[in-house]
């Protein structure tokens, strides 16, 4: 499979719509609902969530678009940097000061259950064409996205094999499965994954990943940087980095197994317009 090109592989690949990019934040929006309004309707109601952005190697020039977009729709951003701050601290202090509500961005049962409608959607789509996965694919970092996902996917298919996609230096999900312990990543690692470079699984999200899921698979750099490629010179799909680990460890040959029906979960689009053309040209 490693020497076969990228884009042979993707050839009668069937592509699952759940959202159209012309609508993608009011995707964001519908799921992160059930938790804002838990939260409201928990006594709380007016006070806006606590979000804070973040700060990205070259923030100025990659997010500047992201913060544009959310400001606009009416929230605060406050930037930090992710190598000397804690966003938790900087979320559990604006709370403390405002009173707003702080919305976790994976370890929560609700952001769980919402971020979990993706897999629910994806066996629903898959049902309605008469394919059956062996392999669910997904996008992992703190596990919110996964987690959820791995819900619904076992509750549909129990023998499906979910799989945990991380880049190398931050498959922490991987290595903590198999040693049945939360372990973090160690520090001064790099990635052009930048969604995915959570330390360590989340408290909640670990305990149900380590119930529902097989393991993980780890992918290299250009291994990402081919699944970009392929994934808009075939289908015309714009998917970020940390998006395309998933696909990346198809088209890399880095499965294990043979699997006949592979569902790969691609998410977000989030990736700077140089770094998109780099790769599109390399």
């Amino acid at each position: 499979m490693r020497d076969v090109p990228a884009r042979r592989r993707l050839q009668g690949a069937r592509r699952l719509e759940l959202d159209r990019p012309d609508s993608r934040y009011r995707y964001r929006r519908w799921r992160c609902s059930l938790f804002i309004g838990k939260s409201c309707t928990g006594g709380r109601l007016g006070s806006p969530p606590a979000r804070n952005e973040r700060d990205h190697r070259d923030a100025k020039r990659r997010a500047g678009r992201e913060v544009e977009i959310t400001r606009a729709l009416g929230a605060e951003v406050v930037l930090y940097d992710r190598n000397s701050e804690d966003r938790e601290a900087i979320s559990a202090d604006i709370s403390d000061r405002t009173g707003a509500v702080i919305v976790p961005p994976y370890d929560h049962t609700a952001v769980i259950a919402g971020q979990g409608a993706v897999g629910l959607e994806a066996m629903q789509q898959m049902e309605e064409i008469g394919a059956v996965p062996d392999t669910f694919l997904v996008p992992c970092s703190g596990g919110g996205l996964i987690a959820g996902c791995a819900i619904a996917v076992k509750d549909a298919a129990p023998h499906v094999n979910v799989l945990a996609a991380e880049p190398e230096h931050f498959d922490d999900t991987a290595r903590s499965l198999a040693a049945g312990k939360r372990l973090a990543n160690s520090p001064g690692s790099a990635s052009i994954c930048d969604a995915l470079l959570v330390p360590t699984p989340g408290k909640l999200t670990f305990e149900i990943m380590r119930r529902t899921l097989s393991g993980g698979v780890a992918v290299t750099e250009d291994d990402v940087k081919a699944a970009v490629r392929a994934a808009y010179l075939d289908a015309r799909v714009v998917v970020e980095p940390g998006g395309a680990v998933g696909l990346a460890a198809v088209l890399s040959g880095k499965l294990a197994g043979s699997a006949k029906n592979i569902c790969v979960v691609m998410s977000g689009g989030n990736i700077d317009r140089k770094l998109f053309a780099d790769i599109l040209t390399g």
